[in-house]
């Protein structure tokens, strides 16, 4: 699949896709690290490690953020990552490897979630979310565009393969 012209943008994507899949699952092996320990224990343990002070603004941040976060939204967040993690996986394989049925899967799952990251930027705009939005966006709109022309590409060359069968076969007739 894929003229010389779409194999770029096609391993572009398809590196993206498995650089976020394996974020993705570093975060939920570690959040399973972590759900497996004592929380406090965890977090006592990094900082100790990196040796921050606890006075810090940004520490405090982050550990107010830690423990805010109830166990079962955790699980919920580790199984969510893990799942999708598998699923960019099976995207950037399949489009490194120029399987059309990827370039299906990654229009339908990237096409899905636009509407859930616009309903997110509604209630609050970041620069992040407007940057994920615009890639996501630019994805979906080239692949739609390499399959429409690849549609259009093999219809034309099932038109001419046809029209000439028919005049070899008014050739044959005479």
């Amino acid at each position: 699949m894929g003229s010389g012209k779409n194999t770029f943008g096609l391993l572009l994507i398809g590196s993206f896709k498995l650089l976020l899949a394996f974020l993705l699952l570093s975060v939920s092996i570690g959040l399973f690290t972590v759900m497996n320990r004592e929380l406090g224990d965890e977090i006592r343990a990094v900082i100790l490690d990196w040796q921050l002070k606890t006075a810090s603004e940004i520490v405090n941040w982050f550990l107010s953020l830690l423990l805010s976060v109830h166990i079962e939204e955790l699980q919920r967040i580790r199984a969510g990552t893990f799942v999708y993690s598998g699923l960019l996986l099976v995207e950037g394989i399949g489009l490194l490897m120029r399987k059309r049925w990827a370039e299906f899967l990654t229009i339908i799952v990237t096409g899905s979630l636009i509407p859930l990251e616009i309903r997110k930027m509604i209630a609050e705009i970041s620069v992040v979310e407007v940057v994920v939005l615009l890639i996501n966006t630019a994805i979906l709109v080239y692949l739609v565009y390499i399959l429409l022309r690849g549609y259009r590409r093999s219809k034309r060359i099932r038109s001419e393969v046809y029209d000439r069968s028919r005049s070899s076969s008014r050739i044959l007739n005479r």
